[in-house]
């Protein structure tokens, strides 16, 4: 995306030839549109992704304005991002004259949401869960593809080497018990899953091929 600096000077004139500096800082923001306050839309990443800050220098033309151009926005699929951009003009003493603006960045064009239901449930018993594709301002959307996925955790505990002794660690084992692919319309889709066994599950939904994911966490009991 391209960033645009206007110097003026006290009267209204340009401030041309000025040294200007503009620092963005990225922040994740959590999406939860408020006519789906009982789905979830967080998004949880199999790998962190930091938000780097970004510094950019130079000095305005003869109209007193500049630009920058940050190439590749590097984030995707991460929700809404808040780019707080903070801009520095220094006049010719070297006074600074600073300005604040915030630009809010969607990194996807779809977000899926996941209604909430029963945390617990009995083993062989029915649970369905409902998505919804929309879009950053809360519209629903029709012929969306999704990729949605229930997977069973189980807990290990293993011996690492630290180098220089041996501990014991719980590690996590994930355990796919059902996967597919389906188009949701502008109403939904609901599937349901029936727990075959106790422990911890995780339903999961996201755009096909996406490292980035919705999820919600439920337990069944009972035998098996």
């Amino acid at each position: 995306f391209t960033m645009d600096v206007l110097a003026e000077n006290l009267y209204g004139t340009p401030a041309s030839g000025k040294k200007y500096e503009m620092e963005i800082r990225f922040n994740r923001r959590y999406f939860a549109p408020k006519s789906y306050n009982n789905y979830n839309f967080n998004i949880s990443e199999k790998e962190v992704t930091y938000l780097n800050n970004v510094m950019k220098t130079g000095i305005t033309g003869n109209d007193g304005k500049g630009m920058q151009q940050i190439e590749g926005f590097p984030f995707s699929d991460l929700g809404i991002v808040d780019a707080k951009i903070f801009t520095t003009v220094f006049d010719e003493t070297g006074r600074p004259v600073n300005r604040v603006n915030t630009v809010e960045i969607a990194t996807q064009s779809v977000f899926y949401g996941i209604r909430r239901s029963d945390t617990w449930v009995g083993t062989q018993n029915p649970l369905s869960f409902n998505f919804i594709p929309v879009d950053k301002n809360g519209k629903l959307l029709s012929g969306i593809d999704a990729e949605v996925t229930v997977v069973s955790s189980r807990y290990e505990t293993v011996i690492e080497n630290d180098g220089n002794s041996y501990r014991y660690v719980s590690q996590r084992k994930d355990r796919t018990m059902m996967s597919q692919t389906i188009r949701l319309s502008g109403s939904g889709r609901e599937i349901v899953f029936i727990p075959r066994e106790s422990g911890e599950y995780r339903v999961l939904v996201k755009r096909p091929g996406s490292n980035s994911e919705v999820s919600l966490e439920f337990w069944a009991y009972g035998s098996g």
